[in-house]
């Protein structure tokens, strides 16, 4: 799973600077048609947001985007490659990323999408393995209280603790939290499969 995981780092990098070429390419034709005032609608919360429709989607097609990855990297492992390999190396991710497009794009994914939503189960399988972000705040918020109890804590000790408390209750409460708790009742129902994905080698 370890080589495969830095396979596909690798490979969403790839995609990614694949992409922003392209849209540099595009950029000063794009930028002539927006409209005077256009805001561009993103932020945290959406960046970590999961629906169904992406984890459904996600589980159906990880298994084409493994193999396909595998076979990626078996013609790159053990090779010392000169300039000549390196740009053959790069074509062939090229082909691959191309080919991952057309396998994602009836899942309504793209290469892109499909490592940025492996990157928002993880967190969110994560926090959901730890019993939810609920029982996860609280306990830690349990534990800093209860060193408030110590006998003969250090005044200094005492009110960075108290921070700290302060601190995780507001992360417990915020919009953040909220939406990886929604996604973990949504990854509940995949437990199984999910499990399955994060212990494939």
């Amino acid at each position: 799973m370890k080589k495969f995981l830095l396979l596909l780092i690798a490979v969403f990098v790839f995609s990614l600077l694949l992409a922003n070429c392209k849209k540099a390419a595009k950029a000063p034709a794009e930028g002539t048609m927006k409209k005077a005032g256009s805001v561009s609608k993103s932020s945290n919360t959406e960046d970590i947001l999961l629906t169904e429709k992406e984890v459904q989607g996600f589980i159906k097609t990880f298994p084409v985007v493994k193999k396909e990855l595998e076979k990626l990297g078996k013609k790159v492992e053990g090779k010392n490659m000169n300039a000549l390999q390196a740009i053959r190396t790069g074509k062939d991710a090229e082909k691959t990323l191309k080919k991952l497009d057309s396998v994602l794009k009836p899942y309504g994914l793209s290469t892109v999408t499909f490592f940025g939503t492996y990157g928002k189960i993880a967190q969110s399988y994560g926090m959901l393995s730890l019993g939810g972000p609920e029982k996860y705040y609280d306990k830690l918020i349990q534990t800093n209280k209860s060193s408030l109890n110590v006998p003969n804590i250090p005044e200094e000790t005492k009110k960075q603790i108290e921070q700290n408390i302060k601190e995780l209750e507001q992360q417990k409460n915020s919009e953040e939290t909220k939406i990886i708790a929604q996604n973990c009742k949504i990854l509940e129902k995949y437990k199984d499969d999910i499990k399955t994905i994060f212990n494939s080698k």
